[in-house]
């Protein structure tokens, strides 16, 4: 089953799943305090919700249904998280009031309910709307209730949208206004142990080059080395290759024809099965603009792949007789192997990457965007310079006394 079954799937599932989640919740012993379902009609109407609107004062988040999923329409259709979704949905749908407070609008603000686009305004609203646009269920999110005993359980203050009776509510709704926060910020995980080679060219700079022998080496060797200069430090210089390891982004943006265009340090990465990752890094208002483009190159896979037993037509029994040491196998590298195929990583990939700029964190994008002065120290200031011994004047005192006098004509 396709990812894109599984999530047409999980959506059609959301009202029952929302529907026995309530049926739990009311089997539940309760209180003497009476609750009242906050939307009643909600539940019967999940899979007729075709967005979600989240507003507060600083942000406000549009998601929408997309064919078989959700995507961001505040970042350009980005592709949204769908336990988020899912988890904003039966929320509210599950919502229960245990009391009423003021309907007095001067009164809201002291819970934090009033209306968003007052001055100051601490609130968020959240809206789910059908597919034409009509709202289901509209509400305006207050503070959590603060419990001196600690002895009540958890709930917060809250208004429908267009009424000014404000209530305390049952539960806890965790909904931001952050476009960043609905969408998956994961990129991709190309693990360092399949690196073989980097070039980083800095902007406006001459490229330098770094690679690994094979893959049993653990270290990389900086080539052509400026003569009278060391490596600094060979773990700074390992850690390049994590680069693209458990990739994450901050932020992300589309890539079109007016997008700004700037020197950028390009950074290429090999792994010995042949993928090839090209990556074009800009700073831009302090943060790290990122582009990626993906290749396969099969010719090199082909002459730096280890060599196994059916390749060399020697056995393990016939090494071991011979005492000779087998030359890699696929087990040593098993952990470095991609889930597919590469030519298939590649085009998927480029799938989730192309067409996008994505914000980088600065500790990943600092190794993407590294120098070769950074990396390198001069063999002479390596040196330790050894300081030269304090006089003591007590030996400066015994070696006048041995002077000879001079004698004195009186």
């Amino acid at each position: 089953m396709s990812k894109r079954s599984l999530y047409l799937l999980a959506f059609l599932t959301l009202g029952v799943i929302v529907a026995a989640w309530i049926l739990i919740q009311q089997r539940t012993p309760t209180t003497d305090v009476q609750t009242v379902r906050l939307f009643p009609g909600l539940v019967d109407q999940v899979n007729d919700i075709a967005k979600i609107e989240v507003k507060s004062k600083e942000h406000t988040t549009v998601i929408a249904r997309q064919g078989e999923g959700w995507v961001t329409e505040s970042r350009n259709n980005y592709p949204a998280l769908f336990d988020t979704v899912k988890g904003a949905v039966m929320t509210m749908a599950g919502l229960e009031t245990v009391e009423k407070k003021t309907n007095k609008k001067d009164l809201h603000s002291r819970l934090g309910v009033e209306e968003v686009s007052t001055e100051g305004a601490t609130s968020k609203q959240v809206t789910l709307l059908n597919q034409g646009g009509k709202p289901l269920a509209s509400l305006i999110i207050g503070k959590n209730r603060q419990s001196e005993q600690g002895t009540e359980p958890a709930g917060f203050y809250a208004r429908r949208a267009n009424e000014d009776q404000a209530w305390l509510v049952k539960g806890a709704l965790d909904i931001s206004a952050d476009p960043t926060d609905w969408i998956d910020k994961t990129l991709f995980n190309i693990a360092s142990d399949r690196i073989s080679e980097i070039t980083i060219q800095p902007a406006g700079q001459k490229a330098f080059h770094l690679h690994r022998q094979d893959h049993k080496a653990m270290d990389y060797t900086l080539d052509n080395l400026p003569a009278g200069f060391k490596v600094k430090s060979q773990v700074t210089l390992n850690g390049l290759a994590t680069a693209l390891e458990d990739l994450a982004f901050d932020d992300v943006m589309p890539q079109t024809s007016s997008s700004p265009s700037r020197d950028p340090t390009m950074t290429t990465l090999r792994t010995f099965d042949g993928l090839i990752a090209t990556v074009a890094t800009t700073k831009q208002d302090d943060r790290i603009h990122a582009q990626f483009e993906f290749s396969y190159d099969s010719d090199y896979a082909k002459q730096h792949t280890p060599p196994t037993e059916e390749s060399t037509g020697e056995s393990t029994a016939t090494n071991e007789a011979g005492g000779k040491k087998p030359t890699g196998t696929p087990t040593e590298i098993k952990d470095a192997k991609p889930n597919q195929p590469v030519d298939q990583e590649v085009a998927t990939l480029n799938e989730k990457t192309k067409g996008w700029i994505f914000v980088l964190p600065t500790f990943k994008a600092a190794l993407l965007q590294k120098k070769q002065d950074e990396l390198i120290a001069s063999l002479q200031e390596s040196k330790p310079r050894v300081p030269p011994l304090p006089k003591d004047p007590r030996v400066v005192e015994r070696a006048e006394d041995n002077k000879p006098k001079e004698k004195r004509n009186d």
